[in-house]
């Protein structure tokens, strides 16, 4: 995630930091090549560039997935939160402002992690949250009330889709 985007203070401290320091590991070069495995050429108004898209990679959707596990523990939302039930994508289109104004907002250190959440009033899902890394990777999550409730309405968007 911290290449995933323009780089900000809290990139750069922790990219000079603890990143630059485990690629000295004895896994350092595993680290490097597993790095450079995720970086994908592609074409901008600007030209070549490279990126890495951090929605496309399982590692990370699991550390996204993982914090909402978390924060709905911590603000007693709901307890435990099995890993199924919690869908993650990066957010590619704007929130609506009265949606935003809805939603509780959190986070200590936005700069490293801001986050929105929404509690939903449906039989199938629990609450919507919207994380924001360093100020710039946004990711939209669903918590559903159940793996369960989760699999029925993504069959259900199958069908619709066909």
């Amino acid at each position: 995630m911290l290449l995933s985007g323009a780089p900000t203070p809290a990139v750069r401290e922790l990219w000079e930091g603890k990143v630059r320091r485990s690629f000295t590991y004895r896994d350092g070069k595993k680290r490097a090549r597993d790095l450079a495995e995720l970086i994908v050429p592609v074409t901008t108004r600007e030209g070549a560039r490279h990126m890495i898209f951090p929605g496309k990679d399982e590692r990370v959707l699991r550390v996204v997935r993982k914090t909402v596990r978390g924060l709905c523990h911590h603000h007693g939302l709901l307890s435990p939160v099995r890993d199924g039930q919690v869908l993650a994508v990066i957010n590619e289109f704007e929130i609506m402002p009265e949606f935003l104004a809805k939603m509780t907002q959190g986070g200590s250190q936005a700069d490293v992690l801001d986050y929105r959440l929404g509690l939903v009033e449906e039989e199938e899902i629990h609450s919507g949250w919207l994380l924001t890394y360093y100020g710039r990777t946004p990711f939209l999550c669903i918590v559903f009330r159940s793996i369960e409730m989760r699999s029925r309405l993504e069959a259900q968007a199958v069908l619709a889709q066909a």
